[in-house]
């Protein structure tokens, strides 16, 4: 027998043993069908200009905070004008990066097939 039993918690308790969970586990694509799930709003609708998908929410509560999904996530160099912009660099200088491919501005990002 293992010490497991007999290791005790630091305000004295002892451990319960438990039985093992034996009921089965829903697959992904059972858990997104699920009414339950559904009725919790675990998995959002995001809407674009190109159309909608379906994506996982955050399965947590906290506090105060707003962690709901929002939307696609920005494409790489969306917000390079921006924040070059921002860090004191003028426009022509910004244009003449973009020119010589140093600098990326990004497209609108659009979720790609199968997603």
């Amino acid at each position: 027998m293992s010490s497991w039993p007999r290791r005790r918690w630091r305000n004295g308790a002892q451990p319960r043993r438990r039985r093992p969970h034996l009921g089965t586990c829903p697959t992904l694509v059972e858990l997104t069908n699920d009414p339950q799930a559904a009725a919790t709003g675990l998995f959002p609708e995001i809407s674009y200009p190109g159309g909608s998908f379906r994506t996982v929410a955050v399965p947590i509560n906290i506090h105060g905070a707003d962690v709901r999904p929002r939307g696609l996530a920005p494409a790489v160099g969306a917000h390079s004008v921006e924040i070059l912009s921002e860090a004191g660099l003028a426009r022509a200088e910004i244009d003449a990066l973009v020119e010589r491919g140093i600098v990326g501005v990004g497209e609108p990002t659009t979720p790609r097939a199968g997603t």
